[in-house]
């Protein structure tokens, strides 16, 4: 019976990615002009690094979260990063990839 309990508990666990801290490296066009953002997401604690953290929502195929009024989606398996509001979810387009770490 304390077998299948486990088991039940072990399989509630939501899926996570491998590394508790995705770090990524996104460029992405805007009225000024192409700009570059890193970007810091902890898959423990669900935040994105921002001042204060932000909650992030972590699905199979996205990343995404909410800053006042502004959204911000970064799609896991192709890279395609959006900025967006609800009148224009596709203010500003371009791509994340995972960040290099310098030593």
């Amino acid at each position: 019976m304390k077998a299948l309990i486990g088991l039940a508990a072990l399989v509630a666990l939501p899926a996570v990615a491998t590394e508790p801290v995705v770090r990524m490296t996104c460029h992405f066009s805007s009225p000024e002009g192409p700009k570059e953002l890193t970007l810091a997401i902890d898959t423990v604690k669900k935040t994105v690094d921002s001042s204060p953290p932000l909650p992030v929502k972590i699905e199979d195929s996205l990343f995404s979260w909410q800053s006042g009024a502004t959204t911000f989606s970064i799609n896991r398996y192709t890279g395609k990063f959006l900025i967006g509001t609800s009148e224009q979810p596709e203010l500003m387009t371009g791509s994340c990839a995972k960040a290099e770490q310098k030593l």
